[in-house]
Parts: structure tokens; C-alpha cells; sequence
């Protein structure tokens, strides 16, 4: 029954989403569901959806579960004017924050799940590879938001690309900085912060666990299962 009212109350923005963004012959099928509970701060920008099946519903914006958390009174938010491009079936739970800027680029992957009330924020591009999952909190930016300037009035904290790999589980609390790429198979472990220079002191593998202060490498040859 609650099913039933969600999908009843996500009925208006939904439609609005759809045929805001879509071509007719895509949005009319409704690919992508949106809660009553996001709030639409900016649509504009472009969503594509570059899969060669559309179903109904095979992108969730503001749904899920987690139980440690009151989705009732949990709110997302879409704060779009840049580009954001899914490949195919992808989770948004409920209390997402995405932001992406006039000149940003968001590429999902196909069956990504982000659980719940973790941030993305794109200025430039953040590229989400396929079966990525993204636990609770977690925090994912490209830029600093505020540029330092030096001496020469030379801004020298440019924002940079993320690119998180194939397969890979970010763990919840964990923060990923500009710069940062991922290979495929990593797995994040909790309350982990990346940035490209801590990267640096790792021998980047496949399949690897990773985190600690410094970041190190965990485990290697290893998977997870959702």
C-alpha cells in the first residue's frame, strides 16, 4: 500500500522530469521516476539516456530504503545545469544531493545505486563506471568550489575529473576529491578521503581494498557481492 502511494505522489514531477529532458518517444515511456521528496531546485542542462532499452522506471530519483535512516523526512535534491548522461538502470536513493554545473558532465554507468543521502557535486566531469554501488553519505566533488589564487593572481586549485572504475563499492562517509581515479574492482572501506595525491603513494590494482590514514592498500584480490 505505502508502495502504491509513493509511486501516486511521484506521479506529477515525474512527468514533469520526463518531458522536461526527454525526447517524446522516450519520455512517453517515463524511464526515469521521481519522488515527491526530491526537490527539483534547477532543471535545466541536458539529461540523456543512452541505452537501446527505455522501460519505465529504470532510473529511481529519491527512492529506497536504509534503516538507519527516516526517508519520510528525507529530502533530495537536483541542482542541474550541466550535462548528466546515464547508460542504463540506475538508483538514486532517497536524500541524494546532485549538482552539476553549467560547463559539468555526469556520466552513469548502467545499475549504478547510490543508498542514501550521499552528495555529488560536478563542476567539471565525474564518470561512475557500471554495478558501481555508493553507500550512505558518501561525498564525491571535482573541484574545491573557491578558487586559491597565488601571488601571480594564478588560480592554482583547478578543478579536476573523477573516474571511479567498473565494479567498484564506495564505502559510506567516504569523501572522493578532484583528480581521483579508481580502477576497476575497488572497494573503498568507510570514512575513507581520497584525493589524487594520496593516491600517489599506492600502487593502484584492481580488485583492491583501500583506505586507512595514509591510504594504503587493504586487501587485494577481492569483490563484493550487493
Amino acid at each position: 500500500m505505502r508502495r502504491l502511494y509513493l509511486i501516486i505522489r511521484a506521479i506529477p514531477k515525474t512527468i514533469y522530469f520526463n518531458f522536461k529532458y526527454l525526447p517524446f518517444k522516450k519520455a512517453i515511456k517515463l524511464p526515469i521516476i521521481v519522488s515527491h521528496r526530491v526537490w527539483l531546485m534547477k532543471s535545466r542542462g541536458n539529461v540523456n539516456i543512452n541505452s537501446n532499452v527505455i522501460k519505465p522506471a529504470m532510473i529511481k530519483l529519491g527512492f529506497g530504503e536504509v534503516g538507519i535512516f527516516d526517508s519520510m523526512r528525507s529530502r533530495s535534491v537536483w541542482n542541474v545545469s550541466g550535462t548528466v548522461n546515464f547508460s542504463g538502470t540506475a538508483t538514486l536513493g532517497h536524500g541524494i544531493k546532485v549538482s552539476v554545473e553549467d560547463e559539468g558532465k555526469l556520466n552513469i554507468g548502467n545499475n549504478l545505486i547510490v543508498t542514501a543521502e550521499s552528495s555529488i557535486i560536478c563542476r567539471r566531469e565525474i564518470s561512475l563506471g557500471e554495478n558501481v554501488m555508493i553507500s550512505w553519505q558518501a561525498q564525491i566533488m571535482d573541484s574545491d568550489l573557491h578558487p586559491i589564487i597565488n601571488s601571480e593572481n594564478i588560480v592554482i586549485n583547478k578543478d579536476e575529473p573523477i573516474d571511479i572504475g567498473d565494479n567498484s563499492w564506495i564505502g559510506s562517509r567516504v569523501i572522493l576529491l578532484k583528480g581521483v581515479k579508481l580502477p576497476k574492482g575497488t572497494i573503498v572501506a568507510a570514512g575513507s578521503t581520497l584525493n589524487k595525491g594520496a593516491l600517489k603513494s599506492i600502487k593502484e590494482k584492481e580488485n583492491s581494498l583501500i583506505g586507512g590514514e595514509p591510504i594504503r592498500i587493504l586487501k587485494e584480490n577481492v569483490t563484493f557481492k550487493v
